[in-house]
């Protein structure tokens, strides 16, 4: 059974976050992660995260969270990841345009 993990971005101060998922980089058997209630540093420092080599994740949620301006960030982070097989980014806050998630992912394909 894969490990999963759900953190709650509210619950932690960002040093907190930061230590946390730091500590995570370091964990082979990590394959599905939630994360709910990021905010644009909670963001930055999943990106940062996934973009780290050796990472084996395979299903990375976000829920309840500010992504705006975050989305490009992430996106990056994914096209760099090599073992993410699924992204759920429903029940977000991410833009005024209903357009911008999938331009974002069409332009890391071309």
């Amino acid at each position: 059974m894969p490990k999963e993990l759900i953190l709650y971005r509210a619950v932690l101060n960002e040093e907190e976050f930061r230590i946390t998922v730091d500590n995570l980089k370091n964990d082979n058997s990590l394959r599905i992660l939630t994360l709910k209630n990021l905010d644009l540093s909670g963001v930055e420092i999943i990106a940062d995260f996934l973009s780290s080599p050796g990472i084996l994740l395979e299903s990375l949620t976000f829920e309840q969270s500010v992504l705006g301006k975050g989305l490009s960030i992430i996106a990056e982070a994914v096209a760099l990841n090599k073992s993410l097989k699924s992204l759920d980014l429903r029940q977000n806050s991410i833009g005024s345009s209903s357009a911008e998630p999938s331009e974002y992912f069409y332009n890391l394909l071309l």
